[in-house]
């Protein structure tokens, strides 16, 4: 992950409300709106997530996904720009950790809109 400016984005898919409300658009942090305490924290919050493996056992949440799953799973997708990880994980394979900073960014998106 780069020290730079980072731009991250939260993307949820399916759940029980899918059929009625769709997926939404992404919740996006960039942390050139953040203050340098707020910066310090997502970047503590993507190391975190990014260290737990994955439902895969491949480093980081996520892996292929995919069938089989009930329809009401949510699937979540955290993406870090520039160059950095894309985490996926669902409801029922999400860490406490992508779970942390999926709320964190979800709570600190709304303030930069």
């Amino acid at each position: 992950m780069t020290e730079g400016p980072l731009r991250v984005s939260v993307t949820t898919r399916g759940g029980f409300a899918a059929g009625v409300v769709g997926a939404g658009p992404a919740r996006v942090v960039d942390t050139r709106g953040l203050t340098a305490a707020q910066d310090v924290e997502l970047r503590r919050l993507l190391r975190a997530a990014s260290a737990e493996p994955g439902p895969s056992g491949g480093p980081g949440p996520g892996g292929p996904g995919g069938g089989g799953r009930p329809a009401d799973v949510a699937t979540y997708t955290v993406t870090v720009e520039p160059g950095g990880p894309v985490l996926r994980a669902t409801d029922l394979d999400l860490s406490e950790a992508l779970a942390e900073l999926i709320d964190w960014i979800e709570g600190h998106a709304a303030g930069q809109q």
